[in-house]
């Protein structure tokens, strides 16, 4: 094995559009939560299968998200000063909420539980991108 050698500046370059691409989802969930909420009204079947590609995003935007603060704690030497868990666990929560709604069949409570606790959990996530970009901007 050799060493690899990278620029710092195209690393950092790819951090930074990485954070971008990964702010950018949040509103194409909020999209998809708003989309999945009203199939849930109309379609249960169609949106439960729906609902787990919405859950498998949540779940990626999760793991990207952390190793993008591992990166950024890294480089600074300092950890992000906002706990993941006050962005996540308001997630966890309306997903085990989602399950529990949709185990039942009650479609109307899951279209609730969709739009009125996990959209806005999701919204949350701007202010950890934004903590994580002041500390990549300043290192």
């Amino acid at each position: 094995m050799g060493k690899i050698e990278i620029e710092s500046s195209s690393a950092s370059r790819l951090l930074a559009d990485t954070m971008t691409t990964a702010r950018n989802s949040i509103g194409l969930l909020e999209t998809t939560i708003t989309r999945v909420a009203i199939k849930f009204r109309d379609d249960p079947d169609t949106a439960s299968r729906e609902l787990g590609d919405l859950v498998e995003a949540v779940r990626a935007l999760t793991v990207l998200t952390g190793a993008m603060a591992d990166v950024i704690t890294l480089e600074t030497g300092r950890p992000s000063m906002v706990p993941a868990a006050d962005i996540t666990n308001p997630v966890g929560t309306a997903l085990r909420a989602l399950r529990t709604w949709q185990s039942v069949g009650d479609w109307a409570r899951t279209a609730i539980c969709l739009e009125e606790e996990l959209r806005p959990a999701i919204r949350r996530w701007h202010a950890l991108f934004d903590r994580l970009e002041e500390l990549r901007e300043a290192a």
